[in-house]
């Protein structure tokens, strides 16, 4: 119950967006009733699972949970997973959601 929720958006650090937009948007995701604190972060940086780990660590979050897109085969292999990179770029436990 005096758990803390960060829900983090990454954005290129070049990139210009409505900061305060996108906090409105990520605290309307909040579960109503929520008995946790929940901070909305928009945090700038060109590698999303570099900056996310970096996040993590400075919040000090005992999980990362993060979702996947579920790709597979080829298409994994050319696109790439944020959620393999973040694995590899933190010592933190992740959980990786997956779509339906």
């Amino acid at each position: 119950p005096d758990a803390e929720i960060h829900i983090v958006h990454i954005v290129p650090e070049d990139k210009e967006v409505d900061d305060a937009e996108i906090e409105k948007s990520l605290l309307a995701l909040t579960p109503l009733g929520a008995k946790q604190k929940v901070r909305a972060h928009v945090v700038r940086g060109e590698d999303a699972a570099k900056t996310m780990a970096q996040t993590a660590a400075r919040l000090g979050v005992d999980v990362i949970c993060i979702c996947s897109h579920g790709r597979s085969g080829i298409t994994r292999a050319l696109v790439g997973s944020v959620a393999d990179k973040l694995l590899r770029a933190t010592r933190l436990p992740v959980l990786v959601l997956r779509p339906a």
